[in-house]
């Protein structure tokens, strides 16, 4: 999984990833805001410092890669103690946090959210240590290390192509079939977590299934938890793709005059043949100012506490599609202010995939993943949780064949 650059002054979802994992090993990171603001710049350094990296402040690929082993390494014995983290990929967000919290109470430990020495103790119960598992990869020469990973891996059924105490090609690619199997970042290298399911009492692959599951393509966010004052990055790129990119004007299935991801009315006048890179700007702005706010504002005063990031994500876009009116209105929001879920709020979403009272196939596609995204489904939802495929459309309202190819098929990023 890559992770992008951060530095002070950064403020967005993976800052709060950030924030959530180096607290939860032990650093004062000053709250959960998603600003890298003073207090974080300091944790960063005393993280730095601890594991001999570079003292910047800045959060580069190397940072990230020791605190999301670590943080994989914890995911993976909170679930293996029965707890629920959320996705096992090293990403330390709200469900990881609570997790940690509920194994502190149930373990009479200080409920502070760090995972230290004494939740440590009980939390590592397959015997982990870290003076006698080190971080081992291609060309270590900790041969005693070595031959215990490598038989751990035989034990497991990888081949190694002998149990010599030679960290080579052949223990290498054992140690990568070993975390593809497991769910585990595969990088190869031998860090906390894959010591941690080497020694796991299962001799059989695990099966890792929950509602947060990550796969390989997705856009990096904590959907699953509370919601934010904005559209998540997943929603935006979700309505990029839903919508398609169309630089010109052109009408839609109902005659409406259309341009970049889906924009129509009053916002349209004077625009044509416009950037890639303008077109995402203003749909973001544009969500979050006359759909996202209005949504949650109206969830909000409706005396909902605490709603979802996903669940207001497919909200906003079953608005941004309708209309806002057509969503206040809608029964679907007021069974859910009700305190209804799962078939209830399935049903209401798949009523509104007629247009001028005939059905139309692709309105019926867009709440089917309104539903899912709303639901936390961990099938692909192509956009939202994966890659999307943000096709051009022409002057004639249609796809032209052509995909949007900036930032690897994503486009402008939306924030």
């Amino acid at each position: 999984m890559t992770f992008p650059t951060l530095k002070k002054g950064d403020s967005n979802n993976y800052v709060l990833y950030l924030q959530y994992g180096l607290h939860l090993m032990c650093y004062n990171v000053n709250g959960f805001d998603g600003i890298f603001g003073n207090g974080l710049y300091n944790a960063v350094i005393n993280f730095q410092k601890s594991n001999d990296l570079i003292q910047d402040g800045i959060v580069g690929k190397n940072t990230w890669n020791i605190l999301s082993c670590e943080i994989t390494s914890i995911q993976t014995q909170l679930k293996n103690n029965g707890y629920n983290p959320g996705s096992i990929d090293g990403i330390a967000g709200i469900n990881t946090y609570n997790a940690v919290i509920q194994f502190q109470k149930d373990n009479n430990l200080i409920a502070d959210g760090m995972v230290g020495e004494k939740s440590k103790k009980i939390l590592f119960n397959s015997g982990y240590d870290e003076t006698k598992q080190p971080l081992l990869n291609k060309g270590s020469n900790d041969k005693n290390a070595i031959l215990n990973l490598q038989n751990l891996l035989v034990k497991k059924g990888y081949d190694c192509r002998g149990v010599d105490g030679i960290f080579g090609n052949g223990t290498y690619d054992a140690v990568i079939s070993f975390q593809k199997d497991y769910n585990l970042s595969v990088d190869g290298i031998v860090g906390p977590a894959t010591w941690a399911a080497l020694m796991s009492d299962s001799e059989s692959k695990p099966s890792i299934s929950n509602n947060n599951n990550i796969n390989e393509n997705q856009i990096n966010g904590n959907v699953n938890g509370p919601c934010s004052n904005r559209a998540s990055e997943e929603l935006i790129y979700f309505i990029k793709e839903k919508e398609g990119f169309a630089p010109n004007l052109y009408s839609d299935v109902v005659n409406v005059k259309t341009i970049e991801y889906g924009l129509t009315g009053k916002e349209i006048q004077g625009l044509n043949n416009i950037s890639e890179k303008d077109a995402t700007q203003l749909l973001t702005k544009y969500i979050n100012d006359d759909y996202y706010i209005p949504v949650l504002n109206y969830i909000k005063s409706k005396g909902v506490k605490n709603p979802l990031q996903r669940e207001v994500d497919a909200f906003t876009s079953f608005a941004y599609n309708l209309g806002v009116q057509s969503f206040k209105n809608s029964t679907l929001i007021k069974k859910y202010i009700s305190g209804e879920r799962g078939k209830a709020i399935q049903d209401e979403f798949m009523k509104w995939v007629y247009a001028n009272k005939k059905f139309f196939q692709g309105l019926y596609n867009r709440r089917n993943k309104e539903w899912k995204i709303f639901s936390g489904s961990n099938e692909n939802i192509s956009g939202y949780n994966s890659k999307p495929h943000i096709s051009i459309i022409n002057s004639a309202g249609k796809p032209s064949g052509q995909i949007v190819k900036d930032n690897n098929g994503y486009g402008a990023k939306p924030y």
